[in-house]
Parts: structure tokens; C-alpha cells; sequence
């Protein structure tokens, strides 16, 4: 999901079938951040995950920012 909504750093690169698919990752990971409710594993697999794809500056895009948001705050 974070992945997904890095793409709406470029919208016009987004296949028209994917938009909708992009905006509710958007969403999605705005609403974890604004509210919380993350569940982790206690192996860290989903972390590792995670900042195997995403940038843990928090930067360029939405799902960057949900890296350094669960950095942060796990």
C-alpha cells in the first residue's frame, strides 16, 4: 500500500486503471498516520519490509512518509 502511493508523486505516469487504486492507498496511509492503528510483528518482517521499499527520510512520497511515520513511532 505505502508503495502503491508513492506513485501519486507523478499522477500522469499511473495507468487510468490504477488511479483509483492509488488515491485509496493515499487514503489509507494518511488515515494510519493521522490515527494510528499499525500492527507490527514482533520479528520486524513487516518493518524490514517496508524500508526495503520505501525511503526512511520521510521523502519524496506519501508512502516515504509512512516509512519515517512507523520509524518514529513503532
Amino acid at each position: 500500500m505505502p508503495k502503491t502511493a508513492n506513485l501519486a508523486l507523478d499522477p500522469e505516469s499511473v495507468p487510468v486503471e490504477l488511479l483509483t487504486c492509488v488515491l485509496e492507498c493515499v487514503n489509507a496511509v494518511d488515515q494510519v498516520v493521522k490515527n494510528g492503528g499499525l500492527v507490527l510483528d514482533a520479528g520486524d518482517e513487516i518493518f524490514s519490509e517496508y524500508r526495503n521499499q520505501l525511503s526512511m527520510s520521510g521523502q519524496p512520497g506519501i508512502g516515504d512518509k509512512f516509512m519515517k511515520w512507523v520509524h518514529d513511532n513503532r
